[in-house]
């Protein structure tokens, strides 16, 4: 367990196999195992060995969402289905594999049964309010207000009072819309996920650093090195090293200390401060580039952050911003179930004249993530000062 922690995963499995060769039947040494090979993508050697293991007559969850998994890796729906309810009935409390099938059962135009599947798992850990959200937020994110109703009561029942409870009703259509996340919400959601950021990001297919490479490619070509680069919203620092050959300072900015200690750790900014977009911690008129990727979307209203950028900005200065286009018929400001704001073209270009910055469309509609195993497209838009300020 201590080699499988440490992620040395070979070593963990050699470990088990010296278990099991003592004792085939030890069970915490075959889930272990079965974890480890899904963990290196070895799906058939999975399979085999928890097909072993049930041909002599165990039975555990890691045994049946393996061969769940394994199932709806190869497009057997009906068998992951069956395995993933039977691992399900071994551990209630198991919130993945209960929105693993939840998801499955929503793809298949099962609201009921999907329903159903969410209200073990929440029954299982009753004073959760997360898991009450997680359910109410994909029965909403599939357009089912009906079925996930219940489980948004439960959550306001059960959260605490306060601008992160108003958010998230708001997010499920319970609620007025708020104008932004506030920045504690975001600071203690991004602190509390630090370690495992891009692991996450790498888990929901992020594009983001390739859309910063073509986008930054398209704006300025190749690097020059002589730019003063602010990173607004840097996060860990992953766009860090494609933003660095631009740069003599980069700038990397962000809402959340510890976040900020993972961006420190990559070692390709020169600076690296604690602060709001809409209210940046930078001298006037000083910026060549701003780039805001993946971050506009916790703000509903963008006129206070747009107004940050231009003052910013030197006389040639450029911003590069990324946004999530709202669904059709919206409105121009949507918040959706994810607790995401996306905003229309019409509505940035908008605001983008009124804080004085031209506005042009470098990308429309391009693959950026996964959320429910569906594609999150995004707008990159470019903006720049129309002509030199006196």
């Amino acid at each position: 367990m201590a080699l499988a922690a440490a992620g040395d995963v070979e070593g963990a499995l050699q470990a088990c196999a010296g278990v099991l060769e003592r004792d085939p039947f030890y069970l915490p040494a075959i889930d272990l195992t079965l974890d480890l090979l899904i963990h290196r993508g070895d799906g058939q050697g999975a399979l085999v060995v928890a097909q072993t293991a049930l041909a002599e007559g165990m039975e555990s969850f890691t045994l049946h969402n393996t061969l769940g998994l394994v199932a709806k890796a190869r497009g057997e729906a009906e068998e992951a289905l069956a395995r993933f309810a039977l691992a399900q009935a071994q551990d209630p409390a198991e919130g993945d594999t209960a929105l693993r099938r939840a998801i499955m059962l929503l793809e298949r135009d099962d609201p009921a049964q999907a329903g159903e599947c969410l209200l073990i798992h929440c029954e299982a850990v009753p004073d959760d309010p997360g898991a009450w959200l997680q359910a109410a937020t994909v029965l909403t994110h599939f357009n089912h207000p009906q079925v996930a109703a219940p489980f948004v009561h439960s959550y306001a029942r059960l959260s605490e009072p306060g601008a992160e409870r108003d958010h998230r009703l708001a997010a499920l259509g319970a609620g007025p819309m708020p104008a932004r996340q506030s920045a504690q919400m975001v600071r203690q959601v991004f602190d509390k996920n630090a370690a495992g950021y891009d692991a996450n990001l790498a888990a929901l297919d992020n594009r983001g650093v390739e859309l910063a490479r073509e986008a930054l490619a398209a704006v300025l070509g190749a690097g020059s090195g002589d730019l003063v680069v602010v990173d607004a919203g840097c996060g860990t620092g992953l766009v860090g090293p494609v933003l660095r050959p631009y740069a003599r300072q980069l700038i990397g900015i962000d809402l959340s200390p510890a976040i900020l200690a993972e961006a420190e750790a990559r070692g390709v900014y020169d600076t690296l401060a604690e602060g709001d977009v809409t209210a940046m911690p930078l001298p006037e008129g000083q910026v060549d580039l701003i780039y805001c990727a993946d971050v506009l979307t916790y703000l509903g209203d963008l006129a206070p952050v747009l107004d940050s950028f231009a003052r910013a900005l030197s006389p040639a200065g450029r911003v590069i911003i990324s946004t999530e286009p709202p669904p059709a018929g919206a409105g121009e400001v949507h918040l959706g179930p994810s607790g995401r704001y996306a905003h229309s073209g019409d509505y940035l270009r908008k605001l983008s004249e009124s804080a004085g910055l031209a506005h042009e469309t470098l990308f429309a509609g391009r693959a950026l993530r996964l959320e429910y195993g569906h594609r999150v497209r995004a707008d990159v838009t470019l903006l720049s000062r129309p002509f030199p300020l006196d």
